[in-house]
């Protein structure tokens, strides 16, 4: 359990980029309080990314003035509770209302107690903490506990927010707040899709989904939230991270894969998905639902409000999973069938890949042969997808479709398509170089 030092007169320490943000929120006209997750981290000494403010009146005027003193995009988030957003590189502000008359109020109204405190902005010490449900003494002793009874049952989605947090601090969910999560239960389907969503995605992309799936089940959550799982999904969820954790470079050579694939792989999820995600997540939503049918799993995804984005790439990891596998038997790969690999489904061959990799990894304790020849496959494709993307998966075309009309006299039709197609993979072939080079081969393929 995680241990915080509660001296009354020892100093804050503040996050670098909370820092330069304090002179911003000390100029403004009404008092501003730190609120959440950010006050638990301080105290914890962890460093947070998001701020969370808390105001008497006037949330989102207040989002906009700090929006306009940082030269930031700045928006109502929720006209109806006041509150309004600010976005900065890496991190966001949302700025609130109380939720009540006072400040204390508001913290009363919250979920756990240790998300229940409050600093002052100009608080310098310990001592300042606004903690009206004794949050500081379950923050030191790793407990996640309710504020008041109904905090749980008025708002459900903080069923998995408790199971989330816990997981993700290494504590304990006490007794009665436990209790509640049951109760929260039966009361899930009236919750947005998108808040639930929201906290799901939260949850898949810790280090350790697989316990959190565990913990689902065992809340009697699971099958309210999620499609039956496959036997194999947890231990995929596992290895996939373990592989994520290695390409990030916190294992750079225990998996037996290049340090050159697993750079591209870590530059390939950290790549921005529409819906304000990493590439992170669609991977591993797809080995969440890779034992479904694609349709299956696009419509979960839409149930959930998924941006269209996410829905593709997903459903296409999906339905191409076995792609790899099937390149397998050909041993080292030519230009052709790499570019046969990767047409059709682009980006998405790496996570193709990847999960293919994460299926055949071994167990904790175990390393990957380097000479695993599903191990090179990867690589192999990776290699030819970060230097010779232009060549072999995507070369640009030696004739464009008018071209072709005029040189064989054809008129628009399927069989221009065709031959554009044929064409494309001679280019990728290594075959044709040339424009002459590609009029003669099209010649031969229309006269044959």
């Amino acid at each position: 359990m995680s241990q915080v030092d509660s001296r009354p007169e020892r100093p804050l320490l503040y996050p670098d980029w909370l820092q330069a943000l304090r002179p911003v929120l000390l100029a403004q006209s009404e008092p501003v309080f730190l609120v959440g997750g950010i006050v638990r981290d301080i105290v914890r000494g962890a460093e947070g990314h998001d701020l969370d403010l808390a105001v008497a009146r006037r949330g989102m005027r207040t989002a906009y003035k700090l929006g306009n003193a940082l030269e930031a995009p700045a928006y109502a988030l929720d006209k109806a509770r006041d509150v309004g957003r600010v976005v900065l590189p890496g991190t966001t502000i949302d700025v609130a209302r109380f939720r009540g008359e006072t400040l204390v109020d508001d913290l009363m109204d919250r979920d756990f107690t240790i998300n229940a405190m409050a600093l002052p902005a100009a608080a310098e010490q310990a001592s300042e903490l606004v903690d009206p449900s004794g949050g500081l003494a379950d923050l030191q002793n790793g407990i996640i506990r309710q504020v008041a009874p109904t905090a749980l049952t008025s708002d459900p989605v903080r069923a998995l927010r408790a199971l989330r947090l816990a997981l993700q601090l290494n504590f304990a969910i006490e007794p009665v707040t436990w209790a509640s999560i049951a109760a929260a239960r039966p009361l899930l389907p009236d919750v947005s899709p998108e808040r639930l969503r929201d906290e799901l995605v939260t949850a898949l992309l810790l280090p350790e989904p697989a316990a959190f799936l565990e913990q689902l089940a065992l809340a009697g959550l699971a099958s309210h939230l999620l499609p039956p799982l496959a036997d194999t999904t947890a231990a995929l969820l596992t290895n996939l991270a373990r592989l994520e954790a290695a390409c990030d470079g916190a294992d750079a050579t225990a998996l037996g894969l290049p340090a050159e694939t697993m750079a591209l792989l870590a530059a390939h999820w950290a790549r921005p998905v529409d819906g304000g995600y990493s590439g992170r997540l669609p991977l591993r939503l797809a080995a969440l639902l890779s034992h479904l049918a694609p349709a299956q799993a696009e419509k979960w995804l839409r149930d959930y409000r998924f941006s269209n984005e996410v829905c593709r790439h997903v459903r296409l990891v999906v339905a191409e999973q076995g792609r790899l596998l099937a390149l397998l038997p050909a041993g080292s790969p030519d230009r052709r069938q790499i570019y046969r690999y990767f047409k059709g489904v682009a980006a998405a061959g790496l996570d193709i890949a990847a999960l293919t990799v994460a299926r055949q990894l071994p167990g904790e304790a175990g390393s990957a042969n380097p000479a695993d020849s599903l191990f090179s496959l990867a690589a192999t494709l990776a290699h030819h997808y970060q230097h010779h993307f232009s060549d072999t998966i995507a070369p640009t075309p030696l004739l464009r479709g008018d071209e072709i009309m005029q040189a064989f006299a054809l008129q628009p039709g399927p069989l221009v398509g065709e031959l554009l197609a044929r064409l494309e993979e001679e280019q990728a072939a290594g075959e044709l170089k040339t424009k002459k080079e590609a009029l003669v081969f099209l010649s031969a393929s229309l006269n044959s």
